[in-house]
């Protein structure tokens, strides 16, 4: 991806989950960043990432290894996903339930200098 094709696009990209509470936040979000993409579950495999709300939406296609420039929020986004882990424990009663106790994460984003 080359920044010149895309600054446009991304700068009708909406953020997407927790919302900015300031202006510099949003600007922080919004800023490019170059990255290295890893596909911690499947390593090797590229991914295709749908991004955006219904209105305007982008598709982002990562190759594991390959550099890209995207806006941080894009990289929060993807490092936000991730599958939870849950574990069987004992309440005061002696049932069972399911907590959760932690994150698996599937991809990382690695910043490049």
């Amino acid at each position: 991806m080359t920044v010149v094709d895309n600054k446009k696009v991304f700068e009708k990209l909406p953020i997407v989950g927790t919302q900015p509470k300031t202006e510099a936040e949003e600007a922080h979000l919004k800023e490019l960043v170059k990255v290295e993409f890893y596909n911690l579950e499947e390593p090797g495999v590229s991914m295709l990432f749908p991004y955006g709300s219904t209105v305007f939406n982008k598709k982002f296609l990562f190759f594991h290894g390959g550099k890209y420039e995207i806006p941080r929020h894009v990289v929060k986004w993807v490092e936000s996903l991730g599958v939870p882990i849950y574990k069987w424990k004992t309440d005061g009663d002696g049932k069972m339930q399911k907590a959760k106790v932690g994150f698996k994460p599937r991809f990382s984003m690695r910043t490049v200098h």
